[in-house]
């Protein structure tokens, strides 16, 4: 198993997160995203969150 991680200068209480899921087979591909700013309200809009 392996992760990958990107470090960004993002206040985390600032920021939502999300993630998805990808079945490939035998294996599985987590894809997790962190928004903020007009990210964060696009995807909220988006959910009917705000």
């Amino acid at each position: 198993m392996g992760a990958k991680l990107l470090e960004v200068g993002v206040n985390p209480d600032k920021a939502i997160y999300r993630w998805k899921l990808v079945d490939k087979g035998p294996k599985e591909e987590w894809t997790y995203s962190a928004y903020w700013d007009e990210s964060r309200e696009k995807i909220e809009a988006e959910e009917g969150t705000v």
